[in-house]
C-alpha cells in the first residue's frame, strides 16, 4: 500500500502487491504461475537482483534487451491486448454457434 501524506490529509493508494526472495528458478517460476492465477498481470510482474545473480540463478533463461535487440534469432512476438483476444475469442466461439444454428447438415 502506498501512502501519499501532505500538510492537510493523506491518500492511500489500495495497490496489490508481493515481494518474494527465491533460492532456485523453479521456485521463482511457480510464484510467478501461482501470481498469474492470483489475477496479476504478466505485465506487473518484475523481477530485481543484480546482473552476477541473476545469471547465476537464472543461467541461461535471464537474458538481457541488450544482448537481443539486433540478435536476429532472438524469439519475437506482436504484441496483442486483453481485449483483442477476447474479441477473437467471442467471434469464435460466436462462428460456432452460428454454423451450428443455420448449417443444413446437423443432425435431426
Amino acid at each position: 500500500m502506498t501512502i501519499a501524506q501532505d500538510a492537510h490529509h493523506s491518500t492511500y493508494i489500495n495497490v496489490p502487491e508481493a515481494v518474494g526472495v527465491f533460492d532456485s528458478f523453479e521456485t521463482l517460476q511457480q510464484a510467478i504461475y501461482d501470481l498469474r492465477m492470483s489475477g496479476f498481470s504478466r505485465a506487473d510482474i518484475s523481477l530485481l537482483g543484480s546482473k552476477e545473480a541473476m545469471r547465476e540463478k537464472l543461467g541461461s533463461a535471464y537474458w538481457r534487451a541488450e544482448d537481443l535487440q539486433d540478435n536476429p534469432d532472438a524469439p519475437r512476438a506482436a504484441f496483442v491486448s486483453e481485449e483483442a483476444i477476447g474479441e477473437l475469442e467471442g467471434a469464435i466461439s460466436g462462428g460456432f454457434f452460428f454454423l451450428g444454428l443455420t448449417s443444413p447438415w446437423r443432425p435431426c
